[in-house]
């Protein structure tokens, strides 16, 4: 019960936030498109920056980005033919670039800092930075190929700033630069604003659901992926490596854990909203999988983390 009311207390902030947006777009009539666009070519780009640029030393810790972009690839691979059964091909590449996600910015990592404490806050900083890139390439491709061809796709996704930042950032690490206080200060400012607004995208494309636009099927298949198919995913390589590699300690271990049962991201939200591809369906399931996430994180982090 601690631990569930703990949780609780964390996250209960971005259900208002969430409220918040539903409000702007149901009553305000604000356009979901430009708050997409906002976050996705301003205030990512920025927060993407600072998460390379501060990245933490360590060589061993720079393969957990690795390992989780290529199980968030793997998933989006399987779930684009389990797809299949959706007739409509935007359906179906919705569905893979989501079920690879994971809201590790907003939710996972104070989740993390909640249960392990800030001890714990640069391997989960490290961990989500490969889903940072999952979502800015493979997941964007996905999504944008609902309506465009294999060559307008990568031109859309190369058009991406995050990708530009990243790489900047990586830069700025690695040959030490030092960033000036203000730019620092600022960096703050788009931190703050990357929760509330993409928060507020699913709010406001939560406003636009209606009951036809509630896929069953979709949700039940997205739910597999991020409840079930990710954490048997990450048991399976923490078992190899507890037998085989012995590279990393019970720390990464458990943060590896956490992370693959966060639930999905708000910025497939964000990509859905700008490219026009079924928005309100996957605002539905984001917000139903946060929901769920309420009564399923205290129990999974009760049973599996040591």
């Amino acid at each position: 019960m601690q631990d569930f009311l703990l949780l609780l207390s964390k996250i209960t902030p971005l259900y208002a936030i969430i409220l918040f947006g539903f409000i702007a777009g149901k009553f305000l009539k604000v356009d979901r498109e430009s708050v997409a666009k906002i976050v996705i070519y301003f205030v990512a780009p920025v927060v993407v920056f600072n998460s390379f640029a501060t990245m933490p030393p360590g060589n061993r810790y720079l393969l957990l980005p690795v390992i989780f972009f290529t199980v968030a690839s793997i998933l989006a691979l399987i779930y684009y033919f389990i797809g299949s059964v959706f007739p409509a091909r935007s359906e179906r590449n919705l569905l893979a670039a989501s079920v690879g996600s994971a809201n590790t910015g907003y939710f996972g990592i104070p989740l993390v800092i909640a249960i392990f404490g800030s001890q714990y806050l640069n391997v989960a900083v490290i961990a989500t930075l490969g889903l940072i890139i999952y979502e800015n390439t493979i997941a964007y491709f996905l999504i944008s190929k609902s309506n465009h061809n294999f060559k307008h796709s990568l031109v859309k996704m190369a058009t991406l700033p995050s990708i530009y930042t990243c790489v900047l950032g990586v830069i700025i690490n690695k040959t030490k630069l030092i960033i000036p206080v203000s730019i620092v200060d600022t960096i703050s400012y788009f931190r703050g604003a990357y929760v509330v607004l993409g928060m507020m995208v699913i709010g406001i494309a939560l406003s636009a659901v209606t009951k036809a636009s509630i896929d069953y099927k979709f949700g039940i298949l997205a739910f597999s992926a991020k409840f079930i198919a990710y954490p048997v995913l990450f048991a399976t390589i923490i078992y190899l490596d507890n037998q085989y590699f012995q590279i990393f300690a019970i720390r990464e271990h458990n943060v590896m854990l956490v992370l693959s049962a966060v639930p999905m991201a708000a910025n497939v939200v964000a990509f859905a909203s700008s490219l026009k591809v079924h928005p309100e369906k996957i605002a539905a399931v984001v917000f139903a999988s946060t929901v769920f996430a309420i009564v399923y994180l205290p129990i999974f982090v009760a049973i599996f983390i040591k």
